[in-house]
């Protein structure tokens, strides 16, 4: 800005203009060092955050960040900052996706969502698909992200601290991870789209219980039932108003 409209700006202008200088300067300084910090969850992210329940399941309808919610959980979790559980020594993750694209996406969202430069405060093998994320003194704790796609069903020899699961994964394949959880009375998370887009072994599983108050809802944390891609606040409303008329239109065809 030049000097002479600088002149123009009263004292009470200038010091607001320092106010958002200092602020954009800490905001980049943190998301160089500690991005993590930048993540605000929802109201409903909150609750699977602070739920202590085995089965923490987040079935809702499109763009309601749940890959986001997967990958906030266990960078605090793998850092040793859940605001739930203590991490243990050299804990194990797993994050189990469909396809060989879909660990691509997730290992996108974990680059920028990690602790500082890669090489510092973690480190990823491409070979293996591990994220090594560091968590406090000569503790290091293991992401891997497991395709479906790549590993052929084989979800063996492995003691898991967290399970995720990012969309639906095939009922074996799920009994098979879940399984790696029992030594270690690890978590398991579920994001998956369903509301819209049809119902499968799940329904029975995690949805059912806890909408018909069944005794084993008492391990599930279910967020999903009344949410809409309206409570993304993010998104504009006219686009979501597009889909939803485009959608009910496709429907109304098919029927």
């Amino acid at each position: 800005m030049e000097l002479s409209r600088l002149k123009r700006i009263n004292p009470e202008g200038l010091a607001k203009l320092n106010l958002i200088a200092n602020r954009i300067r800490k905001l980049k300084s943190i998301r160089a060092s500690d991005p993590i910090q930048l993540w605000k969850p929802y109201h409903f992210n909150q609750r699977l955050l602070a739920s202590k329940k085995k089965y923490l399941a987040m079935i809702t309808a499109n763009r309601l960040s749940k890959s986001t919610w997967l990958v906030g959980d266990f960078s605090l979790y793998a850092m040793g900052k859940h605001p739930t559980w203590v991490t243990p020594k050299n804990a194990l993750l797993w994050i189990v996706v469909m396809t060989n694209e879909m660990a691509g996406v997730l290992y996108r969202k974990f680059s920028e969502t990690l602790r500082g430069p890669e090489g510092i405060n973690w480190s990823y093998n491409d070979n293996k698909k591990c994220f090594y994320v560091k968590c406090g003194t000569n503790n290091w704790s293991t992401i891997a992200l497991k395709s479906q796609e790549a590993e052929g069903g084989s979800f063996e020899a492995a003691t898991v601290h967290r399970l995720g699961f990012d969309e639906q994964p095939y009922e074996e394949t799920f009994n098979q991870a879940s399984l790696r959880t029992v030594d270690t009375g690890g978590q398991i998370l579920i994001a998956g789209t369903m509301w819209e887009e049809g119902i499968s072994w799940m329904y029975d599983d995690f949805i059912a219980p806890v909408l018909e108050g069944k005794p084993e809802a008492e391990n599930i944390e279910l967020v999903g039932p009344g949410l809409t891609m309206y409570d993304n606040l993010v998104l504009d409303r006219w686009e979501i108003d597009e889909y939803y008329r485009k959608l009910s239109v496709k429907n109304s065809e098919e029927a």
